[in-house]
């Protein structure tokens, strides 16, 4: 009878583990790294800076999101509704 006997796959296992973690590590001190910024808009005599983040000035001709009647609209869901 056959036996299957794959010794490579605990090493592949091994890896794609430490990759993981590695992984999520990576994130989390990414994640706390950018939870330290805040939004704080330039005083309006400076001229910017690095440290300070600015929002794009919105443009006065921009038109209206097309998307705006679908979200703003309340969500229905047809298996809410009462069947007689």
């Amino acid at each position: 009878m056959y036996a299957l006997h794959r010794p490579h796959l605990s090493r592949a296992m091994t890896v794609t583990l430490v990759a993981a973690v590695l992984a999520i590590l990576l994130s989390l001190v990414l994640a706390a790294g950018l939870s330290d910024l805040a939004w704080t808009p330039a005083p309006a005599g400076s001229g910017g800076g690095a440290s300070a983040l600015q929002a794009p000035a919105p443009s006065p001709t921009s038109a209206p999101s097309p998307f705006k009647p679908l979200l703003s609209a309340p969500v229905t869901v047809p298996w809410a509704t009462a069947q007689s």
